[in-house]
């Protein structure tokens, strides 16, 4: 008797761990299986584009003339420079909160694991934001003196004499400038940063998992982050913040899409015309600017190029901090013509994206 009961409770206990084993495996966060490439897309004639203005009534955003003079700018600037006619259709504006909702509960439960919240950082994760700093300086062709001279004036503390004491310097920086949009109001007299998590890239990166009906976009949002992954040298002298990106988009027939941001431009915070070099802009110079942004984003859209650095010239090159007239003033097609670079060429550039299951 005694040991069949015995028996008996190592059965139940057995069938025990087994239920608790898929319990657990059941609440294991979603991993990524693969990286995936997005086909490169087979234009015709004309590129036909949707387009979306993504608003959030927080934050001031072009009027209809502006939008306007964005769409006239961007068509001709993709013409001037990369030699595409583009038609836009108009899809109107969406709701940011409505988007986000429609990423599915897999991506959101993998990518989120990727935000950094400046204010619970551990001593580890600084260090990891650190390494992989220094592991993207010493990609550039500039020399550390160099990067050190242009970033001196904008760095909240000396860069040092080293890899080391340079990428904490920006580290610094970053979080600190990142910590000023959860001070400064919004419109409605809350801080920028607040806890919809608009403003975090990884949500922007991860829209396309959803069914979107817009092949590009423009938003008033400001997108200013920290990821746990290498963060550039601009992005960190801006405090995290993201001007636009193309990403993978399930339903799009391009299967990515692009977005930029016209928050930099509309607004004029301290930390902004800091980085602004103390400029203003009027209402054509905001869209000019945005336009020649998304110019940019649809390099990256329709043909996969990448990023001719230190080619001012280039429309494909990065804009410096937050520098927009001196950059936009560079761009010349004749002194960069499409192909006129290794970087600067069609399909210089793969855009990849996690598979999530």
């Amino acid at each position: 008797m005694k040991s069949r009961l015995i028996e008996t409770c190592v059965a139940l206990l057995l069938v025990a761990a087994v239920f608790v084993g898929v319990w657990l495996t059941l609440l294991k966060p979603t991993k990524a299986t693969e990286q995936a490439v997005v086909p490169k897309p087979v234009l015709s004639q004309v590129a036909r584009l949707r387009i979306a203005h993504i608003v959030n009534p927080r934050f001031v955003s072009f009027n209809e003339q502006q939008i306007q003079q964005f769409l006239v700018t961007t068509q001709r600037m993709t013409k001037l420079h990369f030699g595409i006619d583009v038609e836009f259709e108009w899809v109107g504006r969406r709701e940011l909160g409505d988007l986000v909702g429609q990423i599915p509960e897999a991506v959101w439960n993998y990518k989120q694991d990727f935000i950094v919240n400046p204010n619970e950082m551990s001593g580890s994760t600084r260090k990891s934001l650190d390494s992989s700093l220094i592991k993207v300086l010493k990609t550039y062709s500039s020399s550390l003196a160099d990067l050190q001279s242009f970033s001196q004036q904008y760095l909240i503390e000396p860069p040092g004499r080293s890899y080391q004491t340079f990428a904490n310097s920006l580290t610094e920086t970053l979080l600190y400038r990142q910590n000023y949009w959860r001070k400064v109001k919004a419109l409605d007299g809350l801080p920028v940063i607040n806890q919809d998590l608009f403003h975090e890239w990884v949500i922007w990166d991860s829209l396309g998992y959803g069914r979107l009906d817009f092949d590009v976009a423009i938003t008033n949002q400001l997108v200013a982050s920290v990821e746990s992954y290498g963060m550039d040298m601009h992005s960190s002298l801006r405090g995290g913040i993201t001007l636009g990106t193309t990403s993978n988009s399930t339903a799009g027939e391009l299967g990515a899409f692009a977005w930029v941001s016209s928050f930099p431009v509309l607004n004029n915070h301290p930390e902004i015309m800091i980085l602004r070099d103390g400029q203003r802009y009027d209402e054509q110079q905001q869209a000019d600017y945005a336009a020649a942004l998304m110019t940019h984003e649809l390099g990256h859209l329709l043909l996969h190029i990448s990023h001719p650095w230190g080619k001012s010239s280039c429309v494909m090159a990065p804009m410096p901090l937050l520098n927009y007239s001196q950059w936009y003033e560079q761009l010349s097609s004749e002194d960069c013509p499409l192909g006129s670079h290794p970087l600067n060429t069609p399909g210089s550039v793969d855009i990849t994206y996690d598979v999530i299951n």
